[in-house]
């Protein structure tokens, strides 16, 4: 889309946003009474063998088939050759589709508000057909989004959404369920995706408000300085919630109330908050508010993607927002940080369930992980032995010492012929004292870890793929007492000295999602770096779709003048 054409949507949907679109009533819908079948709708769907109206192409020619042959290809949104008062209250939901994450080009909302006002009677059969279709595209979106999983992201294997929406839809259709409650049904209940719809709305709000203030570069600045930038500065902070208007003054002072302001923005957007307006932290302030709203809409899709079947009780990681969130029973159980994958060894991001736990865990080195140690060894010889290390024979699975082997079989590609590498339990091992598996073809676990400095930084992509946990023994014993396990049980089992295998009764399904924004417990949204540039893919895939939506609604509404009704 050009600058303009992004503004006037912005603006044009914020004021929708700042205006708050009343939601559809709760009760059934009212579509058209007419009982008699329309013919071109009949003939259209039985015998023309067409899919397209128009130069609209139906999305879903089986589906509107199957839902007017029930209805006995009676119209559902015009009676007495006019649009019905619920067909005018969805078509508001379609034009408003952005107060959600969607865009309402690929709802043809304007060509049908067009069509609606028409003075041919094609232009009401038109209006009819398009109209179905949009809404079930709608409904389709906002199941599974906007943005599909296999479309917008790269190396994804999350588990999908198990939304029946031809079900769904169809209650709705035949006059069963209202709109809300369809909507209901079809979108997610996590409280994190409630929040975002919460968030999206206050950021069209802020541009309906005249979005935000640019902050020049320039120095560094701290707490005490003046500078002309200051009143700037407050402005902006302001403007996205970050200072209160009547706790700051006009003067270019960088006083404790800015000071406090420009921490809290850092912290919402994972910067070590250090209250100093330096590069980074002007870079982040200049962010264009309409990126940050495509921002919201890609993360809203990316719950959508998620399944339905296990919101009450789960686990999920968040790879950019370095943090593990456990639910039981539909109420956060614990939240905690974490260590993940460096952009060049990512977190594959994927859906499996949470099977056992291994207290005093061996490790088995990955062979991308044996190729960095074994050079060590081989400039200082000792160095996997001092931090137990062994070799595993690939030919009889026993052990063999490190110091058995000469220069040659510890050369990274004759000992990966050979050997496997194997950290045995203790104080210098990686996993730490306990780790958790749900078994996947990444190889991929949670688990403890030596290196608990690590959790004191902001940014924490640091390991070569697997998810090192802050708290990893109050995860084991949450575990374990949502397994129905005693507290005697549990500090006897976690206490051995011994390696320890522990099966779950109740397996936890585990979702390692990316998530670059959400709104936390205090109302504050929370924004993170795209660390391993799913966003940009997105971003990209996003104004593609918007450019082919706006082209083919555009090219719709201009040959809707010239429209004729024929069976074909």
């Amino acid at each position: 889309m050009k600058s303009t054409t992004r503004r006037d949507v912005l603006k044009s949907t914020a004021a929708l946003a700042a205006a708050t679109v009343l939601p559809l009533s709760l009760t059934a819908p009212a579509f058209a009474r007419e009982t008699a079948s329309n013919d071109f709708l009949k003939q259209f769907f039985t015998t023309s063998g067409r899919n397209s109206i128009g130069s609209v192409k139906l999305r879903y020619k089986t589906e509107l088939t199957w839902i007017y042959q029930q209805r006995g290809f009676v119209p559902l949104w015009i009676e007495n050759n006019r649009p019905t008062s619920t067909s005018k209250a969805v078509l508001k939901k379609l034009a408003s589709a952005q107060l959600i994450g969607l865009d309402a080009s690929k709802y043809y909302s304007r060509l049908l508000n067009q069509l609606a006002k028409g003075k041919k009677p094609e232009h009401r059969v038109h209006f009819e057909i398009i109209m179905t279709d949009a809404l079930y595209t709608y409904f389709d979106d906002i199941a599974h989004g906007n943005l599909r999983q296999d479309h917008a992201s790269s190396g994804w294997d999350l588990k999908e959404g198990n939304i029946d929406v031809h079900s769904i839809a169809s209650e709705f259709f035949s006059g069963n369920h209202s709109f809300r409650q369809t909507i209901d049904e079809l979108e997610p209940h996590h409280r994190r995706y409630k929040g975002l719809l919460d968030s999206l709305h206050a950021h069209y709000v802020m541009a309906a408000n005249g979005g935000w203030t640019e902050i020049p570069k320039g120095p560094a600045l701290e707490f005490g300085e003046t500078d002309s930038r200051i009143p700037l500065l407050k402005r902006r902070l302001i403007e996205s919630g970050d200072l209160l208007e009547s706790s700051v003054d006009d003067g270019d002072i960088f006083n404790l109330a800015v000071f406090g302001g420009l921490t809290d923005f850092q912290s919402r957007h994972g910067l070590d908050p250090d209250g100093v307006l330096g590069p980074v932290t002007t870079s982040e302030l200049n962010i264009p508010l309409h990126k940050r709203i495509a921002q919201l809409h890609m993360n809203l899709d990316r719950w959508r993607w998620l399944t339905r079947s296990d919101t009450d009780s789960n686990i999920i990681v968040n790879v950019p927002g370095f943090d593990l969130d456990v639910t039981l029973n539909n109420q956060v159980a614990m939240n905690m940080k974490v260590v993940v994958g460096k952009p060049k060894n990512r977190t594959p991001l994927f859906s499996d369930e949470m099977e056992h736990l291994v207290v005093n865990p061996s490790w088995y080195v990955p062979s991308s992980i044996t190729r960095e140690l074994l050079p060590k060894e081989l400039a200082n010889p000792g160095y996997l032995a001092n931090r137990r290390f062994e070799a595993i024979s690939l030919d009889t699975e026993k052990s063999v010492p490190i110091s058995s082997l000469d220069f040659y079989d510890k050369h990274p590609r004759n000992f990966l012929s050979s050997y496997r590498l194997r950290q045995l339990p203790g104080k210098t091992n990686a996993l730490g004292d306990i780790k958790f598996m749900f078994p996947n073809d990444y190889s991929i676990y949670l688990h403890d870890t030596n290196a608990k400095k690590l959790f004191a930084k902001t940014q924490r992509a640091y390991s070569h793929g697997c998810i090192r946990l802050e708290k990893p023994f109050a995860l084991a014993k949450l575990l374990l007492q949502n397994d129905g396990r005693s507290d005697v049980e549990i500090d006897a089992r976690l206490g051995r000295k011994s390696t320890t295998t522990i099966v779950l009764d109740r397996k936890l399904p585990v979702h390692l999602t990316y998530q670059t924004a959400w709104l936390d417990e205090n109302g504050k949204t929370q924004f993170r770096a795209d660390i391993y540039g799913h966003d940009k893919r997105a971003r990209e895939a996003q104004d593609k779709d918007k450019m082919l939506y706006a082209d083919a609604e555009n090219y719709a509404i201009d040959s809707a003048e010239n429209i004729v009704v024929s069976s074909g």
